[in-house]
């Protein structure tokens, strides 16, 4: 796993490839937005031990963690997914803990640099 929990290359990439720096801030916006809605509903699908939908959502964070340079949260969500896809629940809740501990952690980071700090 990843020492630091934003990957600031990956951001510097995709600004780069994106060209414009407000729509880098609208996306980074609505990953901000999106991810603590993806992280509750993999605690709704963990309290119903639904694995199905515990792995759509944890598959779904990955990737978007993974586009922003969030490699922390992206790694424990693509291990949380893999296991929810073979129906194993048992360690859903460390898992499910180890990705809110992954988003506390980036979540600053993401949040300056969409307020103008860089990648």
């Amino acid at each position: 796993m990843p020492d630091e929990p934003l990957q600031r290359s990956v951001l510097a990439r995709l600004r780069d490839e994106l060209g414009d720096a407000d729509t880098m801030r609208d996306l980074l916006s609505s990953f901000l937005d999106e991810a603590p809605q993806l992280l509750a509903r993999m605690r709704t699908a963990l309290a119903a031990q639904d694995a199905p939908r515990f792995h759509v959502a944890a598959h779904t964070l990955k990737g978007l963690s993974a586009t922003f340079g969030a490699q922390q949260l992206a790694e424990v969500c693509r291990d949380a997914e893999q296991r929810a896809r073979a129906g194993d629940m048992a360690n859903a809740p460390q898992l499910q803990q180890q990705a809110e501990d992954a988003w506390q952690r980036v979540r600053p980071q993401l949040e300056a640099v969409r307020d103008g700090g860089a990648p």
